[in-house]
């Protein structure tokens, strides 16, 4: 913070600066913020904007990387292998309505106070990455069924969409703690929601009713849903751990 000449060079060095309007115009055209009635009783009200502002873009950015990696990583390899791709625009369009954009527009929305804490990229790739892998794995297994078992196009596609449903509605699930009353609805209504629409609604998403073999895949698949993505917040925590004390080994190794 500043309000003089001799403030300039520090202001532009800082990660924030703050000036007061009623001092050096120098010192206001180098800050970031300028407290337009020079009273400091106005932070509080701006640290809570901008931590609603970051954390809640961190919680709807990572839903939406999701589907980023997964989709990327599946369309690889589908190509390599020769695979059909399971999913048509109809299917994406359902499960990209549950799980990110209903979510992310109340998740944007709700008011948001906890401190900023870490990398906001990392934060985002840390919590997108187990529901993709697991993601990925679980349609891999899919489609490993029909080759096996020569399941028609129409069910692998639907299996598919239940599968990658299942998973973003328990990303949902971890992005939404802690929980409150809203959070729970919210989620509540988005299970119903998907189920109605997967059970009722086949025609407008391109869906198809399974036979009993194919809906047994699915209930296998979406009982290992769960588990397989606790396997991958695990893993990824060791990783992390891993990485950090390679770190502090590093910063030691050159002290010396």
């Amino acid at each position: 913070t500043g309000d003089g000449v001799n403030d300039v060079l520090a202001l532009r060095e800082a990660d924030c600066s703050i000036a007061m309007a009623s001092g050096s115009s120098v010192a206001c055209q180098a800050s970031h913020i300028v407290l337009l009635d020079s009273d400091f009783s106005a932070m509080p009200s701006v640290v809570a904007e901008g931590r609603r502002v970051i954390n809640n873009i961190e919680r709807s950015a990572s839903l939406y990387l999701v589907k980023n990696i997964f989709t990327f990583i599946l369309a690889i390899t589908t190509l390599i292998f020769t695979l059909p791709y399971p999913y048509s625009p109809a299917q994406l369009s359902l499960v990209n309505a549950i799980t990110i954009g209903i979510p992310s527009f109340i998740l944007a929305m709700e008011p948001n106070e906890d401190r900023i804490s870490g990398h906001f990229l990392g934060n985002v790739l840390k919590r997108a990455f187990p529901a993709a892998l697991a993601d990925y794995l679980l349609v891999l297994g899919v489609m490993l069924f029909y080759l096996a078992f020569h399941l028609e196009d129409d069910m692998l596609s639907t299996i598919s969409t239940g599968v990658m449903g299942v998973v973003g509605l328990m990303m949902v699930q971890q992005t939404a703690k802690p929980y409150n009353k809203l959070r729970i609805a919210m989620i509540c209504v988005l299970a119903l929601g998907f189920a109605g629409s997967f059970l009722f609604l086949k025609a407008l998403f391109n869906l198809v009713t399974l036979d009993f073999l194919s809906a047994l895949v699915l209930a296998v698949f979406a009982l290992l849903a769960w588990p397989v993505m606790n396997v991958m917040y695990k893993l990824l925590d060791k990783l992390s751990a891993f990485v950090q004390r390679r770190k502090k080994t590093r910063r030691a190794a050159k002290e010396l």
